[in-house]
């Protein structure tokens, strides 16, 4: 497998540090390097392999900072992301970053395509039972594009 898929329920220790499942970290291992950006977005934290966020990066660095709602932009962009590097097939998630998300006990990890979703299980819970039911129609929109 050479994409991140699957949902899997991990805990966060009292450090801050979750355990990566096996196949996630042998798509690291032979895909990517072991530093992750872990990024800010809608309630949860989304980790890049180092490469994959890279791609985004060089996109926003293509934009003018002549105009201020790119600068504005800019700046928020790169104060939602941290570096973290896989040690041992644990990443440890900075304490700002565990608040943004919610993150207590237990968390859930969801493989999407070349990122990794980090979730806490209350709000993975909440986005399911909010949008499960709407993915037939969302496959369908998605078929169009």
């Amino acid at each position: 497998m050479l994409t991140f898929s699957g949902t899997h329920n991990v805990l966060l220790d009292a450090k801050g540090r979750i355990n990566l499942p096996r196949k996630f970290v042998e798509i690291l291992d032979n895909r990517y390097n072991n530093i992750l950006m872990l990024f800010k977005e809608d309630n949860c934290l989304v980790a890049y392999p180092q490469s994959e966020w890279l791609a985004n990066e060089e996109k926003v660095l293509k934009l003018s900072s002549m105009k201020k709602d790119v600068r504005d932009f800019k700046r928020l962009f790169y104060s939602r992301v941290e570096e973290c590097q896989l040690k041992h097939a644990r990443i440890l998630i900075p304490p700002s970053l565990r608040k943004y998300a919610g993150l207590n006990r237990e968390v859930v990890l969801v493989g999407v395509s070349t990122t990794i979703e980090i979730w806490s299980k209350d709000r993975w819970d909440e986005f399911i039972t909010d949008n499960d039911n709407n993915f037939e129609e969302l496959a369908e929109k998605m078929a169009d594009i």
